[in-house]
């Protein structure tokens, strides 16, 4: 009896990601549409790892909590998964833990990658061969005829003209350099004391991943620790509608500040530095001028509106110097935190008396404000299983 085999070569194709175009508004859509967030920044934030992914075995606990795609335990549960496994071989590694359901792995694969072990240039290398740099300009205007510009009794000063732009340049994990503009409708571009040209103007130096130094920021940036209560979301110091929406809020850590929203950011410096394997710090210090009356302060402007010479004679009279510091403890089980904050104005605030604010504060400064925080999360699979469950992803199948 004589066999004969024949052999017919067969193309496989394996699977990759993203398998159709990705659209970061529709993700934004079901993602975020019950928290209150800026929406061009996330945008913008999303864009960028797009073009040049997050690598799942250098990622940060705060990266992965950026877009607001994964929750807390997921995010703590791949950090964990990493570190019992020691690294990533395939981004589909993650269908294998359990907190990851397949519509979390479905939003964030897009984001991700698992790139090879390469030298990188030096740093000015990096920053001018940086395909992700931009300029975006922006020009509108109410085609109708409007009261109070074009008019010679009119109390604006400016053209009824708004003019934005913006240009960054940024790698994601590495580092980001940007410059924000924007006049407002009936305000004018000058240049005197307290305006340098454009209205609003912002700034921020950023490197992230530096040994021990895991995040330093120079200009604009925002913070977002704990529960939020003393350093919540982008938006600056102080508790806002998230921290009551959510029961367990995203702990960022600090970001760069790159909206066109006129307050509630910090201007200054900030960083985070990692003590020991589970042990960091993080620290800022900002000082900026805040819009307010110019005897003493009943309120804090924040329509960031200077048309008229009323509202220009409220521009940046009142000095606002913040300083914070936050003690982290995290494992696979417990994220411990301590955070000391302290604020002070440059004139006493003295809100007007009415009933819903006859708790505010007044005065010059707020004592230094410690709050805690203690969250728990579930006990991990050991490594063995973590390992087994590795091997039956790593050849690009997916498992559902």
């Amino acid at each position: 009896m004589k066999w004969l085999f024949v052999f017919v070569p067969l193309w496989v194709y394996a699977q990759d990601y993203p398998a159709r175009p990705v659209d970061i508004a529709e993700i934004m859509d079901n993602s975020a549409a019950q928290e209150e967030l800026n929406r061009d920044e996330l945008y913008e934030n999303m864009l960028q790892a797009l073009s040049h992914r997050l690598d799942l075995n250098t990622v940060t606990r705060e990266q992965l909590l950026q877009f607001h795609l994964l929750s807390s335990a997921q995010a703590e549960a791949i950090l964990n998964y990493r570190a019992q496994a020691e690294k990533f071989y395939s981004v589909y590694e993650l269908q294998t833990i359990p907190e990851i359901d397949h519509d979390s792995f479905s939003k964030m694969a897009p984001f991700l990658t698992v790139s090879q072990d390469a030298l990188k240039p030096s740093f000015l290398r990096r920053v001018a061969g940086e395909e992700n740099k931009y300029l975006v300009m922006r020009w509108d205007r109410t085609m109708e005829k409007q009261k109070g510009y074009g008019d010679p009794k009119s109390p604006y000063e400016g053209s009824a003209d708004r003019v934005y732009w913006r240009m960054r340049n940024s790698h994601s994990g590495d580092f980001s350099i940007g410059i924000t503009g924007e006049k407002d409708p009936g305000e004018k571009i000058k240049w005197d004391g307290k305006t340098k040209g454009m209205d609003f103007l912002s700034a921020h130096f950023q490197l992230q991943n530096r040994g021990r130094l895991k995040n330093l920021i120079i200009g604009d940036f925002g913070a977002q620790f704990g529960q939020g209560l003393a350093l919540g979301t982008a938006f600056g110091i102080g508790k806002n509608a998230e921290a009551v929406n959510a029961m367990r809020r995203s702990n960022l850590g600090f970001l760069p500040f790159t909206s066109r929203y006129e307050t509630g950011f910090f201007r200054g410096a900030a960083a985070s530095f990692r003590v020991r394997k589970n042990v960091s710090f993080h620290a800022l210090f900002s000082r900026l001028r805040r819009d307010a009356d110019s005897a003493f302060a009943s309120s804090l402007a924040a329509s960031g509106l200077h048309r008229s010479a009323s509202e220009t004679a409220k521009q940046k009279t009142l000095e606002e110097t913040n300083a914070a510091g936050v003690m982290q403890f995290e494992t696979k089980n417990l994220d411990v935190g301590l955070t000391l904050h302290a604020t002070r104005f440059g004139m006493p605030v003295y809100p007007n008396e009415k009933l819903y604010n006859q708790f505010a504060f007044s005065g010059k400064g707020t004592p230094t404000q410690a709050f805690t925080s203690i969250i728990l999360f579930p006990k991990r699979p050991s490594s063995a299983s973590l390992r087994k469950r590795s091997s039956m992803a790593t050849d690009g199948r997916q498992v559902l």
